[in-house]
């Protein structure tokens, strides 16, 4: 009844190496969870950006088609008072089928964006989702700012091609210690008795222990081929190494030409709005007096809703790139 033992001394540092490989494959796999919570938490930011963009263009977009509806009633009775051409009518009543069309639209883009969002947080459908307004949304830096550059290094596909070259190290190291001897320790304990009766006796124990070396014969070919493969799987995680730090040094560089044209366009917009509520208070003002009419007035208006839209879709995009920044730098962009 033997108890057999058997322990490898682990003289070339064979098992240590093993050891530190099958450590770097847990750090690799756990920076694959890494890049994909950073994956998900960006697409939630940028989705409810663009949910908050699409709630703001809706309420713009009623506004006009209320605005053109208006403006449609009046030219109507200008044209049958012969005052205008039905060019001037007909083009309205093209203006208002492409807003209505732009609204339905929209209001389709709405209820996806709130499946879409509600599925990524794991959470019921909602067709009213509680958001801040795009006024309330605010830029976290200016284009100008300085980024540094070893903030890429805090990407987890970064980390994560790191820890690849370390693990092909220690799988180099493994394939060169398989051409050395392996030496074991050999235990044996238990009971041996020529008698089923005293073979539980304590007169009937034995140990035995042993010491001895192996070396494989006829696999030279195998090891020397396995060798080569781990090399080149070195080689091969290096230059992948290298492509995904490229990789991400250009991806930063596209957000930030990205946000810096955004913004640009933000501030041209708003300057555009600042104008167009001028125009808006002077064509109001002239209507209040006498001296304007309903139509002028409508049409500084709706001209002022175009323009807020046009600031709104920048400064989403301005957001979004933002995210897409924090993102690309590892979500760690104030550091």
């Amino acid at each position: 009844m033997p108890l057999l033992f058997n322990w490898e001394i682990d003289i070339f540092g064979k098992l240590s190496d093993k050891v530190q490989s099958g450590r770097y494959d847990v750090k690799i796999a756990k920076e694959d969870v890494n890049i994909n919570k950073l994956s998900l938490t960006s697409e939630v930011c940028a989705m409810y950006f663009n949910i908050i963009l699409t709630a703001e263009l809706i309420e713009n977009e009623e506004e006009i088609l209320e605005n053109l509806e208006e403006v449609l009633k009046l030219k109507k009775q200008l044209y049958e008072g012969g005052i205008i051409k039905y060019d001037d009518l007909y083009i309205t009543e093209y203006e208002k089928i492409n807003t209505q069309n732009e609204l339905n639209s929209l209001y389709k883009q709405r209820d996806i964006l709130s499946h879409a969002f509600s599925f990524l947080r794991a959470a019921a459908p909602k067709e009213n989702i509680h958001h801040k307004t795009m006024e309330e949304t605010t830029l976290p830096f200016l284009p100008d700012a300085e980024i540094n550059s070893d903030l890429v290094f805090n990407r987890p596909d970064v980390i994560q091609a790191e820890y690849a070259i370390k693990k092909a190290a220690f799988d180099v190291k493994v394939a060169k210690k398989m051409f050395l001897p392996s030496f074991n320790l050999n235990d044996m304990v238990g009971f041996e008795s020529f008698r089923a009766g005293r073979l539980l006796n304590w007169d009937s124990i034995v140990y035995q222990i042993g010491a001895g070396m192996l070396l494989d014969l006829y696999s030279g070919g195998y090891k020397k081929h396995f060798l080569k493969y781990n090399k080149e799987v070195a080689l091969e995680k290096l230059h992948k190494y290298d492509y995904t730090l490229l990789d991400a040094v250009r991806e930063v560089e596209d957000c930030l030409s990205s946000y810096k044209t955004d913004y640009k366009a933000f501030v041209d917009f708003k300057a555009m709005m600042t104008n167009s509520q001028h125009y808006y208070d002077v064509a109001h003002t002239r209507y209040l007096s006498g001296i304007g009419n309903r139509i002028d007035e409508l049409d500084s208006r709706r001209q002022y809703l175009i323009n807020e839209n046009a600031a709104n879709k920048a400064k989403a995009a301005s957001l979004i790139d933002t995210v897409s920044l924090y993102k690309a730098l590892g979500s760690r962009i104030h550091e």
